[in-house]
């Protein structure tokens, strides 16, 4: 990151940080105050893989409709994003229960339809003023650093695609060898979850910067 011109996270950007981090916190409190386990926590990046899906979707839109040239291209690209991240997404989601979750949950996850899975992970197990701020940070993000900030005129839909991908490899993927560590040696503990939240949150941050450092 370029600390030479911190202006340019003020106004929109700032606020889109200061989402960034709420979003991050709540789990972390979650975790901490509310005795949120691992598989609540990991049911929660799957949420925050779905909105991160949309978000990205809706910027392949915006682009397609900014730029005549790239019509028909981003329209193609747009329902064949849709189509292998709806199928990205399912898959991911069933990996971390089949990893993680314990077999009670593994038997309530598939027999349930989508209605009832999203009802269980936001009212039952509490995910449902987390889920919010996710998708409030992304919307403050899309409305103030995309189309605020006119990130849309320099965007290319072929590249916004995997964006999606690289951010949650690389944010999730740590997150989930930490996981995965903690299960072997019985350390799924408060604690551990908490600086692994923490961790995650750094990662999180490191990539809002690097994000903006390439579109400024």
């Amino acid at each position: 990151m370029a600390f030479s011109d911190l202006r340019k996270y003020s106004g929109g950007f700032g606020l889109s940080l200061a989402a960034l981090v709420m979003a991050n916190l709540i789990p972390l409190f979650g975790v901490v105050f509310l005795g949120w386990g691992l598989i609540t926590v990991l049911m929660l990046f799957c949420l925050e893989a779905l909105v991160v899906g949309v978000t990205y979707l809706i910027k392949i839109f915006i682009s397609y409709t900014s730029s005549s040239s790239q019509g028909k291209i981003a329209l193609v690209i747009m329902v064949f994003y849709f189509l292998h991240f709806s199928v990205f997404i399912t898959v991911y989601t069933l990996i971390l229960i089949n990893l993680f979750a314990p077999p009670e949950y593994e038997h309530i996850f598939y027999s349930m339809n989508i209605g009832d899975l999203f009802e269980k992970l936001l009212i039952e197990m509490e995910l449902k003023w987390a889920f919010a701020a996710l998708v409030f940070s992304n919307v403050v993000s899309l409305v103030f650093v995309y189309i605020g900030g006119r990130e849309y005129q320099k965007a290319d839909p072929a590249e916004l695609m995997f964006v999606p991908y690289k951010y949650l490899f690389s944010i999730h993927f740590g997150f989930l060898i930490g996981a995965h560590i903690a299960v072997i040696f019985g350390m799924t503990t408060m604690p551990f979850l908490s600086v692994l939240l923490i961790l995650k949150t750094a990662m999180d941050l490191r990539w809002y910067f690097k994000e903006q450092d390439k579109m400024h």
